[in-house]
């Protein structure tokens, strides 16, 4: 039996994470989320027109009100295809997280955030959290492969082999 929502999932993947982690995460709950990227460089600038990436179609409608989002669904994403979340997402940790680990930290996220651990939180209040980012910049599940760079390498160590 094919569990159609996981297979699924693999096709989220976009060329930045933080867009295909939403678009997983949009699929899990079953409502559209938008996530305003802000990179490094639009960070520092308080407010600029168009100065985020929004994740979302033009055909797309706004919803009214905003879906919220639990634990448990953003480890479902966060679990997809990879049994371990890539030491990445603390700069500070070496090791790999556990489901368990991970379940903890999104808690007290939650917490913080002032709401319990069993409430669904507005994806964009969640989407905000520094630890939050962390998770969806770090989650290279669902970052779609260069595949031209990878043919360039190929390439380059083809002429290197070549020539020795």
């Amino acid at each position: 039996m094919l569990d159609y929502l996981s297979m699924l999932l693999y096709f989220c993947c976009r060329p930045e994470p933080a867009q295909g982690f939403t678009r997983a995460l949009s699929l899990v709950i079953g409502h559209t989320l938008h996530y305003k990227h802000t990179g490094p460089l639009t960070q520092s600038v308080p407010y600029m027109e168009g100065a985020g990436v929004e994740e979302c179609d033009a055909d797309e409608e706004v919803e009214s009100e905003e879906a919220g989002v639990s634990v448990d669904d953003v480890l479902r994403v966060l679990n997809h295809g990879v049994d371990h979340v890539s030491s990445r997402l603390n700069r500070f940790q070496t090791n790999h997280r556990s489901t368990d680990e991970l379940k903890e930290e999104l808690l007290k996220v939650f917490k913080e955030l002032g709401f319990k651990g069993e409430e669904k939180i507005p994806f964009s209040t969640l989407s905000q959290h520094p630890f939050v980012q962390d998770l969806m910049e770090a989650s290279s599940q669902y970052l779609l492969p260069d595949i031209h760079k990878t043919f360039q390498a190929q390439q380059t160590e083809d002429l290197r082999s070549f020539s020795t």
